[in-house]
């Protein structure tokens, strides 16, 4: 017997009617993906001490597969079997349910049977086929076995089943809206700083990627400046540290790709 009295309404319901409108799509992967928009229920008419249990599944809303062609989804005649969907669990309690209600943000859709059995809150689904989401409500009772007390579903929350988005308008709403979808932001690249040189003081043993390299001097021992491009000299006295000693850079000529050092040893201090 099912309780009327409680009520189950949809959180971000324009959201979902947003992505309706344009037939969404969720994708499905082996490891399982995310639902966006996340589903979210708030309750009302659930008896606060009573513990229930919250299951989630998908409900095919058309038997034929689908294709996308033309900009527009259409029915294939092809048939094909479904594969039932399984339904996921959440046990909470009446006073849980009515002050936090209840969000989805785990729950994830997958094409694989192994990835259901591992992750219990992974729903196995079909590649283009249309879904709907379905909330059933079950009363636990003292013998251990449970009573279906309510099912619901909202049509602004069914879509497509995908393994790549196939509408360019779904893809662009999902970037505009989920601030997770980062792998499908074009043109949005990583720019790293600088790696900060070290201090004056320089190494006989410069890094691959440096524009340090080891010349050798008279000695062998003086580290050199070359390949600098584009550039012009403005040249002051320096002192550089040498492993055997201090040098001092006295004159200095830009030829072409390379920059010409003359040094001088200091005397020790």
């Amino acid at each position: 017997m099912m309780h009327t009295q409680i009520h189950v309404a949809l959180m971000e319901k324009a959201l979902w009617k947003e992505f309706d409108d344009h037939r969404n799509e969720m994708i499905i992967t082996k490891i399982g993906r995310n639902l966006f928009p996340i589903l979210e229920f708030a309750f009302k008419g659930l008896i606060e001490h009573q513990m229930y249990r919250i299951g989630i599944t998908m409900e095919p809303t058309i038997f034929q597969k689908l294709k996308f062609t033309a900009g527009r989804w259409e029915k294939l005649d092809i048939l094909e079997d479904l594969i039932p969907t399984n339904e996921v669990f959440f046990v909470k309690s009446g006073r849980e349910l009515l002050h936090r209600g209840l969000k989805l943000e785990k729950l994830k859709l997958t094409n694989s049977k192994d990835a259901v059995q591992k992750n219990d809150q992974m729903i196995r689904v079909q590649s283009m086929r249309q879904y709907i989401p379905i909330l059933n409500i079950y009363e636990d009772l003292p013998n251990g076995a449970h009573m279906q007390i309510g099912k619901y579903k909202f049509t602004e929350t069914k879509f497509i089943a995908v393994t790549a988005y196939q509408s360019e308008k779904v893809k662009n709403l999902k970037v505009q809206k989920n601030k997770f979808a980062q792998g499908f932001r074009e043109g949005v690249k990583s720019v790293q700083p600088p790696a900060k040189r070290p201090p004056s003081t320089t190494s006989s043993q410069s890094s691959p990627d440096s524009t340090l390299s080891s010349e050798s001097s008279s000695d062998g021992q003086i580290t050199g400046l070359r390949r600098i491009h584009n550039m012009i000299l403005a040249i002051t006295t320096v002192t550089l540290m040498g492993i055997n000693g201090s040098f001092e850079l006295i004159t200095a000529s830009f030829n072409n790709k390379y920059v010409h050092l003359k040094l001088t040893r200091l005397k020790n201090r």
